[in-house]
This record gives structure tokens, sequence and C-alpha cells, in this order.
């Protein structure tokens, strides 16, 4: 069996169990895929929690305070950091919904508990799309996927 087809086959098997698991727990991790070529191709935003926070439920208009840490997708796995709040000299504040993050983090957090660690991986028109980013420790190129580890501290 080729090597594409196995990691396609472990990926869509785990994709599987991984809906099946949020189904029976309630929580909700959307998640599409597409064969291209042979290759598995994730083409929607996809939400793991690393680890359930027991504090109240985030929603839109609420000012988060957030740790978080996130890299460039390359060749298919975690690669570059490209911004960090330990680069930007701790916990960043923004209000969910308002736009300061992007779109994956509006849409990926929402409905989280506070104290919550969250990692999503996030499509390009989710992220920065065409215009890329200029971070503070790498530049995140037009078009690139990223993945955010983010853990919510507190919310008003």
């Amino acid at each position: 069996m080729n090597w594409n087809l196995r990691r396609f086959r472990c990926v869509f098997l785990a994709t599987i169990l991984g809906a099946a698991l949020a189904a029976a727990s309630g929580e909700l991790v959307p998640a599409r895929a597409q064969v291209n070529g042979g290759a598995f191709v994730l083409t929607d935003l996809v939400v793991e929690i690393l680890e359930e926070g027991e504090g109240a439920a985030i929603e839109v208009g609420q000012e988060l305070l957030v740790e978080f840490t996130s890299w460039i997708v390359e060749d298919g796995e975690q690669g570059r950091l490209f911004d960090s709040s330990e680069e930007r000299g701790g916990p960043w504040e923004f209000v969910l919904g308002a736009h300061p993050a992007i779109k994956g983090w509006d849409e990926g957090l929402e409905g989280t508990r506070i104290g919550t660690r969250i990692r999503l991986t996030i499509p390009p028109d989710m992220a920065y799309g065409d215009r890329g980013f200029n971070g503070p420790v790498a530049f995140v190129p037009p078009g690139s996927w990223i993945i955010s580890e983010i853990v919510v501290i507190g919310a008003n």
C-alpha cells in the first residue's frame, strides 16, 4: 500500500473517530476533507480541545485574555513559529467577534470554556488569506494554513 493511501486511511479513521467522540460529548468539531491526487487535504477549520476548562462558556462580544502560540503549516505539518503572546510580552486581550483576531479564532473559540486549552488548524480564508501577515517572529505567506494553540485565561 502506498504511503499516501496509508496516511489517508489513518487520518480518515482518526477524523471519523474524532467526529464520533465529539458527537458523543456534544462538542462541535467542524472538519471537512477531500482527496487530492491521493493526498488527504483539510478544507475547513479543525478544532481540537486539548484540555477542557471549567469556567463559563465564551460568547461573541466578550473581551478575552489569552496566551497563544501560532505556527505556519509547512508541508502539511506544524512549521515555523510566527507569533505568540510570549513574543508580544504577555497575554493578549481582544473582543471575540470584533475581528482584531482572525476569523478562525472567532469561530474556534466561541462556546469554549474559560480555562480551555485549544488547538486550531485554520485554513487561509479564515486566517490571513491572500494578504499574508508580518508576525513578530516570521512572515506568514499569502494563502497559508496556520495552527494556533490558545489558552483562554479569562473573559469579561
